[in-house]
């Protein structure tokens, strides 16, 4: 077990421990390393894990029209191709299957859809700025814990990045339309309109 320290809030500073589970592209597109993952919380044998970086660079959906996370792109790669390549047989028996349950988004109201049963997925609004797995409670403002950078990897398929190397990463939450989903910016700023998928 790690510690990884995320940079300071105004207000506090988070360290979360860590641990390191399956293997996927990051210093390049030909060797798989060990991914860092953060634990946001541990229910008995169950942790909830979230990347440590930002490991590949994906559309939230393959076009321009409405959907869901239930119904996305995103979330049939997650579950499919990037879950088999990062890991084992072994390692995916061990990811639990969670019913996912997808809110509308909580300021614009733009339906969420249908709960999923997923292994792999994305952070909700309320799970991004959820204080019991180290967030600032402040979902639209600045917050060093939701800073995330990009891996060699995912710069080099397309993600965006400061010079600092800090991206942006998509929620599974929609955004102030249904052809939008919420997503956190490089600064750790949360987005309830989100970004066109």
């Amino acid at each position: 077990r790690v510690r990884s320290s995320a940079a300071s809030d105004v207000y506090k500073r988070q360290t979360w421990d860590c641990i390191y589970f399956g293997n996927y592209y990051q210093s390049n597109s030909s060797t798989k390393e060990p991914i860092k993952w953060r634990v946001l919380s541990v229910n008995g044998n169950d942790a909830f894990l979230l990347a440590d970086q930002n490991l590949d660079a994906k559309p939230y959906n393959e076009e321009d029209t409405d959907v869901t996370w239930a119904t996305c792109t995103l979330r049939t790669w997650l579950n499919g191709t990037f879950l088999n390549t990062a890991f084992t047989s072994a390692e995916q028996t061990a990811i639990k299957n969670t019913t996912v349950v997808n809110e509308d988004n909580p300021y614009y109201g733009t339906e969420g859809g249908v709960n999923t049963i997923d292994k792999v997925y994305l952070l909700s609004i309320a799970e991004a700025s959820n204080t019991a797995y180290g967030f600032n409670g402040e979902f639209g403002t600045e917050s060093g814990t939701r800073v995330a950078k990009n891996t060699a990897y995912a710069k080099e398929c397309g993600a965006w990045e400061t010079s600092e190397g800090n991206g942006w990463w998509w929620l599974r939450s929609p955004g102030d339309g249904s052809r939008d989903a919420s997503s956190v910016d490089d600064d750790g700023d949360g987005f309830y309109d989100g970004g066109y998928v």
